[in-house]
């Protein structure tokens, strides 16, 4: 746009020029020594213009050849990143399709052969992680050895660097190690979620139960990891947590744990578990009571079930509160069933067994309503159910 500018203003300036030129008559005189020269006004402009512009030209022409070498440099180096980031691309898209090993190959091209020093550490890191994945390990280990050395005056590379290292000690089983390195790279104030999450799968892998527990809850929190991997992490950790913790250090961490942590099936399973090793087994209904109206688990239905004889009896009626809404659910069929053996509620029992039967044949409706007959003298009956069971293979 500028140029067409330029050029029509010239064309303008040329066009006034003329007019003016044409209607006047005056003449230039130049004395030089001998010489005596008489032009007209026009001829000398013009002759003014011409030398202008050929030194102009000169001018420019000059200044071309005289920054020949830089603009030679230039070339050069243009073409040296252009073959790097091609190699890039090429390395990038075969690391991402699964061509792990011409990954590393591109990589270490690069390393070798890069403009910049931050270019070529990094496409070390990528070609240790490409070669870690290829199951190169001497390779890898001598990208990162490269990759340590080209990265030292760079923060970013450097924190770049102890991430991939820790993603590769990890799949290593050495979480000791990398959790030195994840700790230190917390240490120096980058929060970076996924750096939190390897430290989460350190500290998983080291068998470090509440900091896992921790750790789940706040990146939950930030919305870092998913509801479905949170409720995977915080139920493993609670339960062994909670398995291998003293009476007042469950009690602490069942308080710690938000209302519907507590409802997740294994954990109020194993906080159940507990509370009736305790002689605490009101408690431990009301948590698997809990637990259950939120889902009808048959691990937590099954866990209710088996409860002490003094509990047997507010344990049925609360089971049947629930069959009530749910009378098609078999393993609830089932724990009613059991319940009502133990309570010497004959009728019922069979009646739910029975019931259980129609939605599918198992083995444990037909073990339980073979001790049923055997309670009640119908040793025909319960011969011919144990059969049934034996024959069964699924619980």
């Amino acid at each position: 746009m500028r140029a067409w500018f330029w050029t029509f203003f010239v064309f303008i300036a040329a066009v006034v020029l003329a007019l003016v030129l044409r209607d006047h008559n005056g003449n230039v005189l130049l004395l030089v020594h001998p010489w005596r020269v008489e032009l007209s006004l026009t001829l000398a402009i013009l002759i003014l213009l011409a030398v202008f512009i050929i030194l102009h030209l000169l001018l420019r022409t000059v200044s071309w050849f005289g920054s020949s070498p830089n603009r030679f440099r230039s070339w050069r180096n243009n073409k040296v990143m252009q073959r790097d980031q091609l190699l890039l691309e090429n390395s990038w898209s075969n690391f991402l399709e699964g061509r792990f090993q011409q990954s590393t190959k591109d990589l270490t091209k690069l390393v070798s052969k890069g403009h910049s020093n931050n270019i070529k550490a990094l496409a070390a890191i990528a070609g240790a992680k490409a070669a870690h994945h290829a199951k190169q390990n001497h390779k890898r280990d001598e990208l990162l050895t490269q990759a340590t050395s080209l990265s030292k005056s760079n923060i970013k590379l450097k924190q770049a660097l102890s991430i991939v290292k820790s993603e590769i000690l990890l799949d290593d089983n050495r979480a000791e190690e990398s959790l030195a390195l994840l700790e230190s790279l917390q240490d120096t104030g980058a929060k970076y979620h996924h750096a939190s999450w390897l430290l989460l799968c350190a500290y998983k892998q080291l068998g470090n139960h509440e900091k896992v527990l921790s750790l789940t809850k706040s990146l939950a929190k930030k919305g870092a990891i998913s509801d479905s991997t949170a409720k995977e992490f915080i139920s493993e950790s609670a339960v062994a947590h909670m398995n291998n913790a003293s009476h007042d250090e469950v009690k602490k961490i069942w308080n710690e744990l938000k209302p519907d942590e507590k409802l997740i099936p294994e954990v109020a399973i194993a906080a159940a578990h507990v509370f009736e090793k305790d002689n605490r087994s009101e408690e431990a209904g009301k948590i698997l009571e809990a637990a259950i109206s939120k889902e009808r688990n048959d691990r937590l239905i099954n866990a209710y079930a088996n409860c002490p004889d003094d509990q047997v009896q507010r344990r049925l009626n609360m089971a049947e509160q629930w069959n009530k809404s749910s009378p098609d659910n078999k393993e609830l069929l089932i724990s009613l069933g059991a319940l009502c053996i133990r309570a010497e509620l004959w009728g019922k029992a069979e009646h739910y067994l029975q019931q259980s039967l129609k939605l599918g044949e198992d083995r444990r409706s037909n073990l339980l309503l073979g001790t049923l007959y055997s309670e009640i003298d119908k040793p025909t009956e319960a011969t011919k159910y144990w059969k049934r069971a034996s024959n069964l293979v699924n619980y």
